[in-house]
């Protein structure tokens, strides 16, 4: 749309976006990044709702800088898009969420925001998980407990088990006791295990810790005992008929 004057091109933008063919509304969607201003975002905002996801995606990405209102919100929804074109538009528009950024900042960040932060760069960062699997390795113990910290906001404790239960026995009497208070709050299918192995922990916080998850996972144990009761009984209730007939 080169040599046509700037009004008359947003207008045809905008009419394609409304009205033309899916090719036509792709390269249209990509296009009209290039117009800043109030109709323009008035015309993004009302071709989000367009049924071709890739014109969304196209869309998306110019949500923040246009400050279209609700744009965050949009965004982290988009997230969870079924489609992958979505999915991509939406972690490049909230790019900055990176677990770089995160654990630069996790000491400033007061509870509500690193968990809100958290589960924002895990759903974004891709590499999250296996950088805090390496912050979980790291031979300096401060940033070991962080990690845990870390591990707790971000929603990672189940995936990060196997490093988590090994830190449980860390030389460090703070890292084993961070590991075994996650271990208990967040029940995985290694915590039964590492929880009763601390009860002998030669640090009475440390076995505090693994009495206090242990209680907290008794009734998780006593429904799965109660499922599995309940599953074995209508499994008989077929052959007890055919007996009593």
């Amino acid at each position: 749309m080169s040599g046509m004057p700037r009004q008359e091109s947003l207008e045809s933008l905008a009419h394609l976006l409304r009205s033309g063919k899916p090719q036509g509304k792709r390269t249209a969607s990509m296009a009209i990044a290039e117009f800043g201003g109030a109709e323009a975002s008035a015309v993004v905002q009302s071709a989000l709702e367009d049924p071709d996801p890739t014109v969304r995606a196209n869309l998306a990405t110019q949500l923040r800088t246009r400050g279209i209102p609700g744009s965050m919100s949009r965004l982290v929804k988009m997230l969870d898009s079924q489609h992958e074109v979505e999915q991509r538009a939406a972690r490049k528009a909230l790019e900055e969420f990176t677990f770089a950024s995160y654990a630069a900042n996790f000491d400033y960040l007061d509870e509500e925001s690193r968990e809100r932060t958290g589960e924002l760069v895990r759903r974004i960062d891709e590499k999250s998980a296996s950088l805090l699997r390496d912050e979980l390795c790291s031979t300096s113990r401060t940033r070991r407990r962080r990690a845990l910290e870390m591990a707790l906001h971000m929603g990672l404790v189940t995936q990060l088990q196997d490093v988590i239960a090994t830190l449980s026995r860390d030389d460090d009497q703070y890292v084993r006791l961070e590991a075994v208070r996650l271990l208990g709050i967040c029940p995985t299918t290694v915590s039964g295990q590492v929880l009763r192995e601390a009860l002998s922990d030669n640090r009475t916080l440390v076995q505090e810790a693994a009495e206090r998850g242990l209680r907290e996972l008794a009734p998780a144990d006593e429904e799965e005992v109660a499922s599995a009761s309940s599953r074995e009984f209508e499994k008989s209730q077929p052959l007890e008929s055919s007996v009593n007939a």
